[in-house]
This record gives structure tokens, sequence and C-alpha cells, in this order.
């Protein structure tokens, strides 16, 4: 902590408990009285000091959970953070017997692409879509995670399957509107000569009897349906109710 807020709220012991010239026939009496206003104030200071400690060690704690949340590259939420939230809005919407949707996404040939462009241009491309995600869910309250390297997460709390397959498409078509070239000419082409995504959406009414691990499975399953299907398109999971 920085000494000048120490400083600030603690005064001198010291320079409180200094003699002072008392020339007064009650002498004795306020003798007493400066002390016991001295260990008033003591006390008032040492609980604005642990006070300030406090709020210092709270906001120290808030620094590093952002932290260990975070992916670096993007500064969304990381997959930590994912499986945090996605088991909370499990445990309150299966109160509530209302549904819970999982999107996860994925870069198409994104390996391909770093190894053409270079990484450096991978990682750009990876915050270009990172970036364009969030502004398909302007009229949801939703998490996006980076779930690796080329995947993302989007928990959508309160939102029905036809409602997540809807977000998914516009996703799909927001990053295609990126126009980001892959570099097809060394390549001898690919399906697409722009960088798309996959996406598999699943969506249940949570029941606390069950882990949220089902969703997100089911999720991840109708990702690989979409990806087999060479890419640039949305999956929808039919094995959950």
């Amino acid at each position: 902590m920085n000494q000048n807020y120490i400083n600030l709220f603690i005064p001198s012991v010291a320079d409180t408990m200094l003699p002072s010239k008392v020339n007064h026939p009650k002498s004795d009496e306020l003798v007493f009285k400066k002390v016991d206003d001295i260990n008033e104030n003591q006390h008032k200071h040492f609980y604005q000091f642990w006070l300030l400690m406090y709020i210092s060690q709270q906001l120290d704690i808030r620094h590093l959970e952002n932290i260990c949340y975070t992916d670096d590259l993007t500064q969304l939420r990381n997959k930590r953070y994912f499986d945090f939230y996605l088991e909370n809005c499990w445990e309150d919407l299966a109160n509530e017997k209302a549904p819970l949707s999982v999107i996860f996404l994925d870069i198409d040939n994104l390996k391909v692409y770093n190894l053409m462009r270079g990484n450096e241009m991978g990682d750009k491309c990876v915050y270009e879509i990172a970036n364009a995600i969030p502004k398909c869910l302007n009229k949801y309250s939703a998490l996006v995670a980076r779930y690796q390297d080329d995947a993302f997460a989007i928990v959508l709390p309160n939102t029905t399957a036809s409602n997540a397959a809807e977000i998914a498409e516009v996703i799909r078509e927001e990053v295609k509107n990126l126009n980001i070239q892959h570099a097809v000419a060394q390549l001898g082409g690919l399906r697409f000569p722009i960088v798309t995504v996959s996406l598999g959406v699943a969506t249940t009414i949570p029941k606390l009897e069950q882990s949220p691990n089902v969703l997100r499975d089911a999720a991840l399953n109708a990702l690989h349906r979409a990806k087999k299907l060479e890419g640039n398109c949305t999956c929808v999971s039919k094995t959950l109710k």
C-alpha cells in the first residue's frame, strides 16, 4: 500500500503523545481527558487504516481474478471463467425452469491461415473475430469466452433453441463480412477464399440432478458435425430436450 495513504490516516503516535503544559487547578482531570481523547483518536485511525487495508486487499483480489479469468489476446473471458459461469447459470435456470443455450464457434482452417500468413496475422484474425461476436449479442445477456486457440464459447441464459440458432447464423454472416482473405493462391485453393467459422448450438432446460457438461458436450458435438460439413455452417443439437 502507498505509504502516503497510511500517513494520511495514521498520525504519528509519538506526536500525539507529546507532553503539553497544563497550568490549571484541575490539571489532573484535563490530563486524563487528553489521554481519553488520544485513545479515541487512535482507535478511529486504526479502524480507518484496517478499512483501507481491507479495500486494498479486495481490489487486489479482483485484479487477480480478472487476470485469471481473462484471455490475454482477445481480452474476453477464458475457458476457466466459462466453466464457472455455465455452472452458475445451470443452477439458477434449473430453479427457474428456464432455457439455457450454448454456442461453440470454431474458426475454419485457422492453422492453414497461420501457416501462410504467419502467427502475427493469425492473432489479428482471432482478435477481429473476437470483436465481431459481441456485436451480434447486443439484445442478449450473454457471456462470450475464448475457449481454445481457434474456438469461442457463448452462454445464453433464457434463450430458446430457435433464438440461439438465429444468433449463430448472425455471427457466421458477421464473420464472413469481415472479409479476412486466405492466401489461397499459394495453397491451390480452399473451399472459401475468406476466413469462415463453424458453429454448434445446444439448448436445454437445466435440471439440478444433471451436470452442465451435458449441454456443453451437446454443443461441442454439434460443432464437430458442422466441421465435418467442411465449415461455414451451423448445426443444432437434437440430443437434448
